[in-house]
């Protein structure tokens, strides 16, 4: 809108029937921003916290930004008009623009974490010191959290923690089995265990191991679930190792599992992992809807179906049918 005025300014027309158009539909964007911003304020007056909780989410800090520059569109439609008005505008936007900033810049700055206190420390099923007892505890707590992620396979990945146990925690196998059996039946305290493993895994490397047998667990009865993921990677960003290079590592085991290993594909549903590897297989991206689906899997059908090989060597003929199969579980996958 405020490159239309200009342009009408630009070309002599804004004393004309154009320029009246122009003008009234800046007023009605204007009139449109006024409630929209009086619903922002109703809604941070009801509940003051929603700021701080759009700031944690990029969305959601993006929206709170947008606002606060808009105000500064708004004091431009409004300057030919009551320049006062305007200008008071445009310095309540910078304010406002500005205490968002600061405001976003506080909540990132990394608080410092002091020693637990007597509640936090008896709410944790870890003594303080770092024995080989109190470490087969964390780690059983920590597999239980993962196992209770996904309730697929619990078996498999409880016959996998308990032999990891006797490998690892031989001289506490029964003790760390008993806290097993109790940490699956009990909610674990992740951030304090986070707090005791920063105390007292002092390597990154004792930390790291600590990732890696976490991945282990998710990844024994084939890929892990988005919650598995995301609880993963969270959980090594509060003990100091890099989410990129969990990540990276979560990647290069999917890699190993479906592009190298041997063992069929399984799709998981709503993970987006696997939403993402369908529409590659289909040649699209991640903004194809429905039609765009069906249109890219009938022609990719034509293309590789086994009847068009008949001619062809038994090697070309064995790749064609495979990857006909796959374009199938891929549209099957996408359309469920």
């Amino acid at each position: 809108g405020l490159a239309a005025r200009k342009a009408a300014g630009s070309l002599g027309l804004a004393e004309t029937p154009a320029g009246g158009v122009v003008e009234a539909a800046l007023g009605a964007l204007l009139v449109l921003w006024a409630f929209a911003v009086l619903a922002l304020l109703v809604k941070v007056a009801r509940r003051p916290a929603v700021l701080v909780e759009d700031m944690k989410v990029l969305p959601g800090r993006a929206g709170l930004a947008a606002a606060s520059m808009s105000g500064m569109a708004a004091a431009a439609v409004l300057a030919p008009y009551a320049p006062g008005a305007a200008l008071w505008l445009a310095l309540g936007a910078l304010v406002a623009h500005a205490g968002l900033a600061v405001l976003f810049l506080a909540w990132k700055r990394p608080k410092k974490q002091g020693p637990m206190n007597v509640h936090e420390e008896a709410s944790l099923p870890i003594h303080w010191d770092a024995s080989e007892r109190n470490k087969s505890i964390a780690f059983a707590y920590l597999a239980a959290w993962i196992i209770k992620k996904n309730a697929a396979h619990s078996s498999r990945r409880i016959a996998f923690v308990q032999d990891f146990f006797f490998k690892k925690f031989r001289n506490v196998y029964l003790e760390s089995q008993a806290e097993l059996e109790k940490a699956l039946k009990r909610s674990s305290n992740v951030r304090n265990i986070a707090r005791w493993v920063l105390v007292r895994m002092k390597t990154g490397e004792e930390r790291l191991q600590l990732i890696l047998f976490l991945m282990d667990v998710a990844f024994v009865s084939g890929d892990m679930i988005d919650r598995e993921e995301v609880a993963i990677v969270r959980f090594s960003e509060l003990i100091g190792i890099p989410v990129g290079l969990t990540r990276k590592e979560i990647h290069k085991r999917r890699k190993d599992l479906y592009e190298n290993g041997d063992e069929p594909f399984v799709w998981i549903k709503h993970s987006v992992y696997h939403r993402r590897k369908a529409l590659t297989i289909l040649l699209l991206n991640e903004e194809a809807q429905e039609k765009d689906i069906k249109r890219a899997y009938r022609k990719l059908a034509a293309r590789y179906h086994p009847d068009k090989f008949e001619l062809h060597t038994d090697e070309e003929r064995q790749n064609a049918t495979l990857q006909f199969l796959e374009i199938q579980e891929a549209y099957r996958y996408l359309m469920d």
